[in-house]
């Protein structure tokens, strides 16, 4: 993915992004204790799965409509992903 489309999509949304980073090192965290204490990644591996499953199950479909640079091409691409919609490549 282009460094550039990363930058528009996260900088702007810093504050939820800095959320979701403090939750995933949380969750490393445990992941690192767990396997030093018990030998296991269980819990975090089964957390997973159900998180791809769940994904999986939800309906999605390739945003093709909109064009990097076009007017509005960030506010219309947030509201495809809000609404299922998936990037698989970039033109």
């Amino acid at each position: 993915t282009s460094p550039e489309l990363v930058r528009a999509i996260c900088e702007p949304n810093a504050a939820a992004l800095l959320d979701v980073l403090d939750d995933t090192l949380e969750v490393l965290t445990q992941a690192r204790d767990s396997l030093r204490a018990n030998g296991t990644l269980a819990e975090l591996t089964e957390a997973g799965h159900d998180a791809r499953t769940d994904y999986e199950d939800n309906e999605r479909w390739p945003i093709t409509d909109i064009s990097l640079g076009e007017r509005n091409w960030l506010t219309k691409l947030i509201d495809a992903g809000r609404a299922g919609g998936v990037l698989t490549s970039l033109d």
